[in-house]
């Protein structure tokens, strides 16, 4: 049997990606006596991962070394990832950030704002936000 993924040079000089796939039909006795399988262009689904991958390092790279304090929070309010301007900011380290929820920290004249715009955001009235609020230091 064979899956495998190989590279060829096409007839215009081209590089394809191909994914080939094959089962060996065998007789009774166990011996092979043929072959049956199917090759796949998967060209265009490499280069989407390979865009895919360098647009997330690039996300990754400029979330963590941003001057600003900058976050990812998850429905339930929880830190999902946070960048070191922000765990400076409010001097917490990163895993104490990722084991709290943002509201645990908020100011509470601040909680009812930040809670419309974090719902409204999750219902997907709107596709983010961003909001001056105020956090308690550690």
């Amino acid at each position: 049997d064979f899956d495998e993924e190989f590279r060829i040079i096409w007839h215009d000089g081209s590089l394809k990606h191909i994914k080939g796939i094959s089962k060996t039909i065998n007789d009774m006795n166990g011996n092979p006596v043929k072959m049956t399988g199917a090759n796949w262009d998967i060209t265009e689904l490499r280069s989407t991962e390979l865009k895919l991958a360098r647009s997330t390092e690039s996300f990754a790279e400029t979330f963590d070394n941003a001057a600003i304090g900058m976050a990812l929070v998850s429905p339930d309010y929880r830190w999902i990832k946070v960048n070191k301007s922000l765990c400076n900011i409010l001097g917490y380290s990163q895993d104490e950030l990722l084991n709290m929820k943002t509201i645990d920290i908020t100011h509470p004249d601040d909680i009812e704002k930040s809670n419309k715009s974090h719902i409204n955001a999750y219902k997907g009235e709107k596709d983010t936000y961003q909001l001056e609020k105020r956090y308690f230091h550690k």
